[in-house]
């Protein structure tokens, strides 16, 4: 394997281990963006209270266009991490599934390289080997 293939074995562990991190990421601003979309809708919960509320359509303006702003940067930062999601996973996806099993145990599950080791019933340098050599040709494979 040659210097730039190491480097990007490298780099794209470094992104694996955030795989999880992302798809968290993206879980939470759906919910967020599904939260607007509802407050946006003009469904509105029942209101116990005793008053009744007073309209003021400037104030109802400014919270429409301020919602409408926010929920335009929660798109665009999910579309970020989707992308990111996506990256890492055409990788995964080039590699055959025991392999790719594999690589998702012991680098985005962040699993002890001994534990593995043992189960494996190999050394700790074979299977470093190992994870990087199916990186690199998965890094091939995928372009």
């Amino acid at each position: 394997m040659g210097k730039l293939d190491k480097n990007a074995v490298e780099a794209y562990k470094n992104e694996l281990k955030n795989l999880w991190y992302y798809k968290d990421i993206i879980n939470d601003l759906q919910s967020k963006i599904e939260l607007i979309e509802y407050e946006m809708s003009g469904m509105k919960g029942i209101d116990y209270s005793k008053e009744s509320g007073s309209h003021n359509p400037s104030a109802t303006e400014h919270r429409r266009l301020s919602l409408i702003e926010k929920y335009n940067r929660l798109i665009e930062r999910k579309k970020e991490y989707i992308q990111k999601e996506h990256s890492i996973c055409r990788v995964l996806n080039a590699m055959p599934e025991e392999e790719r099993n594999l690589v998702i145990e012991v680098i985005a599950d962040r699993r002890k390289y001994q534990d593995v080791c043992d189960e494996r019933k190999i050394n700790k340098s074979t299977l470093h080997g190992m994870i990087n050599d199916i990186i690199g040709r998965a890094l091939k494979k995928a372009g």
